[in-house]
């Protein structure tokens, strides 16, 4: 039920942040849409990286200050929780985090994208989908919403519970 019900809250983000694209102003000539992408694509860079150094500070200063985190555990926002709900990531065994971003959509003021990842759990493997929107704050660019899920155990694996 829970996995359900993250599958419908992101469904929900998706269909709410598509529209809003349109509404951020005139599109962007194509090269400030590559320069946002390629933002984008560096502060994914920056997550994978701090988070398989366990570094949750590091992690956190990624996200906007209101941001928040749906996953398959709850809802956490603002950027000091994302900290503390990383800390405790780690300390149950997270690590070894890699992502394929699949889709990028630019518009006005905010980036979104959306994509699979894998994770360590102890010893056991997950894997999953996300969808994160990135918002322009300061010179570059931050994590304002991401949601995150797990996809079914591949056949013959047992199903973890974290």
């Amino acid at each position: 039920m829970n996995r359900s019900l993250g599958v419908v809250v992101a469904s929900m983000l998706i269909g709410l942040t598509l529209p809003a694209f349109g509404q951020q102003g005139g599109p962007e000539n194509p090269r400030q849409i590559a320069e946002a992408l390629q933002a984008v694509q560096e502060v994914g860079r920056q997550y994978v990286a701090a988070y398989n150094r366990q570094d949750a500070a590091a992690i956190a200063s990624l996200f906007a200050e209101d941001a928040v985190r749906v996953t398959p555990y709850g809802i956490i926002q603002g950027r000091e929780a994302i900290r503390s709900h990383f800390e405790n990531a780690f300390k149950a065994g997270s690590h070894d985090l890699s992502d394929v971003v699949r889709v990028y959509r630019a518009s006005g003021t905010a980036v979104w994208e959306a994509g699979s990842y894998t994770v360590q759990v102890g010893q056991r493997h997950r894997r999953g989908y996300f969808a994160t929107t990135f918002v322009r704050e300061g010179g570059g660019f931050k994590i304002r919403d991401v949601t995150v899920n797990f996809a079914p155990p591949v056949s013959g694996q047992q199903p973890t519970t974290e």
